[in-house]
C-alpha cells in the first residue's frame, strides 16, 4: 500500500471561481482510483495539475516521492513521460492511420527506433485493446468505441506508470462502455499501472475501481472502497450516487 501520488492542501481558483480549498488525496501505487463529483467540481482539473498543465495557487503535489509543484519544464517532462492520458474525445490525428497514431508517441520519444521494432510495438499495443490488425484503418472508419480504444493503445505506447482516464465511457453505447470498463481492469492487472479515472458514470466507477474519491465543496469529502462508498452515510455521496446510478 505504497503512496505513489499525493495532493497536499491544494488550493486552486480561476479568477473569482474557487475550485479547491485545501484538497488532500493520496493515491496508492498500482490501484485504480475513480474521482467522482458533480459538473464543475474540478475532477479533470486534478489530472491537469498532476501533469503540470495547471499550477495550484497553494499546496504541494508529490509524484513517486518527489515534489512536482513548481518544477522546471525539463523536470515536468520527465514526469509526463511516465504518465499517459486517455482524453474524453480520444484526440486522434484524423490524417494519420491507426498504426501511425499509436506510433506517434514512440517516435516522439525515440525518433531513431528501428522500423521493425516500431511495427512490433504498435501491434502489441493494439492487441492489448482488442484491435489487432487495424493499423491501416483511418480514424474516420472507426466507431466511437474503437476510437477510444485506439486512443488507449496510443497512451499505452508510452509504457506509462500511470494512466489518466478523462470520462472514458462518455458517448459510448452500453456494449462499448462495458468493453472499455473491462479493458481498464485488464490493463491494470496485466501492466500493474496506477490508474486515475474521472467519470460521472457510477456503474463504471463501481466496476473498475479499487477505491472511489468524492469531490464536493471544493475538497475530497469521502474516499473508500466501492462497498464503503455505496454504504457511506455522507449526504453528498448518497445524493450523488442516487442521482448518478
Amino acid at each position: 500500500m505504497e503512496t505513489f501520488i499525493r495532493f497536499i492542501d491544494i488550493w486552486k481558483a480561476f479568477g473569482p471561481k474557487r475550485i479547491y480549498d485545501g484538497l488532500n488525496l493520496d493515491i496508492v501505487r498500482g490501484e485504480t482510483i475513480t474521482i467522482i463529483g458533480g459538473s464543475g467540481t474540478g475532477k479533470s482539473v486534478l489530472l491537469k495539475l498532476l501533469i503540470g498543465l495547471l499550477t495550484p495557487n497553494r499546496g504541494k503535489i508529490f509524484f513517486d516521492g518527489r515534489e512536482v509543484t513548481g518544477s522546471r519544464e525539463s523536470d515536468l517532462r520527465a514526469v509526463r513521460q511516465r504518465i499517459a492520458m486517455l482524453f474524453q474525445s480520444a484526440a486522434l490525428f484524423d490524417s494519420l492511420s491507426v498504426g501511425d497514431n499509436v506510433a506517434y508517441p514512440i517516435l516522439e520519444r525515440d525518433p531513431k527506433v528501428a522500423r521493425g521494432e516500431l511495427k512490433v510495438r504498435v501491434a502489441e499495443k493494439l492487441a492489448l485493446v482488442d484491435l489487432a490488425g487495424s493499423e491501416q484503418l483511418k480514424p474516420a472508419e472507426l466507431s466511437g468505441g474503437m476510437r477510444k480504444r485506439v486512443g488507449l493503445a496510443r497512451a499505452l505506447a508510452m509504457e506509462p506508470d500511470v494512466i489518466l482516464y478523462d470520462e472514458p465511457t462518455t458517448g459510448l453505447d452500453p456494449i462499448n462502455t462495458m468493453r472499455v470498463n473491462q479493458l481498464i481492469v485488464a490493463l491494470n492487472e496485466k501492466l500493474h499501472v496506477t490508474s486515475i479515472v474521472v467519470t460521472h458514470d457510477m456503474e463504471s466507477a463501481y466496476y473498475v475501481s479499487d477505491r472511489i474519491a468524492m469531490l464536493a465543496h471544493r475538497q475530497i469529502v469521502a474516499v473508500g472502497t466501492v462497498r464503503e462508498i455505496r454504504e457511506s452515510t455522507n449526504p453528498d455521496v448518497q445524493r450523488f450516487i442516487r442521482g448518478g446510478a
